[in-house]
């Protein structure tokens, strides 16, 4: 582990706060969408975008992605979700197909775990080797894992921007 400097805080404690922040967002979509009685998970907004739980499941299937597709070099996502994370990639419909959101919270919470042992005893090495690997989608080759990483939190944080568009259409039409 090395020093930020400008931070004070190693880089693995710099992810760990990120992953922090990013659930701390992602939890409070989901309890201003529940107490407005948005817990229909097959909601979809009027404009089309992805369904409530579609958005849920995927934000699991990020993770588990990120971490043994792109980073550990695995051809799948994690064998205890194989079923969700399929369903759940980018480039599938956008529709929920019934997954209950204890599961779904189950997987997300599995991932989010999965990569914060991973992050914990990555070394600066870890941070720094770059992707070549030709099995992986285009978007990732000759990015370091440092570039991975904030790629991934970006996706995280635009679905629950995402969430609360779905919320912002939920008020709008109840």
């Amino acid at each position: 582990m090395f020093q930020f400097s400008f931070l004070n805080m190693t880089e693995n404690e710099f992810v760990e706060n990120t992953v922090n922040r990013v659930r701390a967002w992602r939890e409070q979509e989901i309890l201003k969408m529940t107490k407005s009685g948005l817990i229909d998970l097959s909601y979809r907004p009027r404009s089309k975008m992805s369904a409530f739980g579609w958005v849920l499941a995927h934000q699991a299937a990020v993770y588990d992605f990120t971490l043994n597709f792109v980073i550990k070099g695995l051809r799948k996502g994690h064998s205890n979700f194989v079923k969700i994370y399929e369903n759940y990639l980018p480039g599938t419909s956008g529709n929920w197909d019934g997954i209950d959101i204890v599961k779904i919270q189950e997987y997300y919470d599995f991932c989010e775990r999965a990569f914060l042992d991973w992050v914990k005893n990555a070394s600066r090495d870890d941070f720094e080797r770059v992707i070549d690997d030709k099995a992986i989608p285009e978007f990732f080759g000759g990015k370091s894992i440092r570039q991975v990483i904030a790629d991934m939190f970006c996706h995280l944080n635009y679905h629950s921007g995402h969430l609360a568009a779905i919320h912002r259409d939920w008020i709008a039409t109840h």
